[in-house]
């Protein structure tokens, strides 16, 4: 796991990418104080957010139906946003974890997850992103976001994060 700072620069490089720098500047590496808060900006207007998990990640979630791996008219524009990003930054690459709610067997969970990574992972392709810059994960029902005990928890457990390491 990263610390707040490694993510910070991490952070200062995608920012510098996004907006063309070629260099970063001495915030990078600092304390986490008033440089962070214009990165996180800039992350924010390029779609990107840094998670409580210390990850830059897309802002949304792609959410899918109950025992689907179907892509929504919704995930479209995350989908694109990814895209976009990893178009403009040709080293960056993306893993995609696929996540589910808990009912149902666990194995089907695992599998279900895995069907939805690489939907989102061929959604990417067919935008002109590389295969090989594309790691889809299966994470099953392991890291609900929410309790698997309400429609709503369930709904949000349903779900692949893309996530720039």
């Amino acid at each position: 796991m990263f610390s707040k700072t490694c993510n910070l620069a991490a952070a200062a490089v995608i920012v510098a990418a996004l907006s063309g720098c070629s260099s970063i500047g001495s915030k990078v590496g600092g304390s986490a104080s008033a440089g962070s808060s214009k990165q996180q900006d800039r992350l924010a207007a390029a779609g990107l957010i840094v998670d409580e998990d210390d990850r830059i990640k897309t802002r949304h979630n792609i959410l899918f139906g109950a025992s689907s791996d179907r892509l929504s008219e919704e995930a479209a524009y995350v989908v694109l946003d990814a895209a976009q990003f990893l178009l403009r930054n040709k080293r960056q690459t993306a893993r995609i974890e696929g996540h589910t709610d808990a009912p149902g067997w666990e194995k089907d969970n695992m599998n279900l997850s895995i069907q939805r990574a690489f939907a989102v992972r061929n959604a990417l392709i067919a935008e002109g992103i590389e295969a090989h810059r594309l790691e889809p994960v299966g994470k099953g029902e392991m890291r609900p976001i929410e309790s698997n005990e309400s429609a709503q928890g369930r709904k949000m457990n349903r779900r692949v994060e893309i996530v720039f390491p």
